[in-house]
């Protein structure tokens, strides 16, 4: 389940691993140089369950330009089962793309 400022949806476990590489590609083509873990904050729910608030740092980086980081927090719910954690709820608190946008790393939609 992925929930982000339009509403939540499925997230299909394929669909996500197909897409994430080209999302990188695409990344990669505007500069994206580096995410970096920036903070965690672990609340234990029961003995199989987690929520993890976490913030991202994207750093962007073009010719002739000073870097851009993107700062990006999400929530998670996680279920642990024999040590290997599992995404069962993905909150994203600002919607990436249009992030991106506002800090001028993608054109504006017009």
């Amino acid at each position: 389940m992925f929930a982000a400022h339009d509403g939540p949806r499925v997230a299909e476990k394929q669909a996500i691993r197909e897409g994430f590489p080209r999302a990188l590609k695409l990344l990669k083509t505007v500069g994206h140089t580096s995410t970096q873990l920036a903070s965690l904050d672990e609340t234990r729910v029961d003995e199989h369950y987690t929520m993890v608030r976490a913030q991202f740092v994207w750093r962007f980086e073009k010719a002739a330009a000073p870097p851009i980081d993107v700062t990006v927090d999400s929530t998670f719910i996680l279920y642990i089962k024999d040590g290997v954690p599992t995404i069962v709820f993905h909150h994203e608190h600002e919607d990436f793309w249009q992030a991106l946008r506002t800090r001028g790393v993608l054109p504006a939609q017009e």
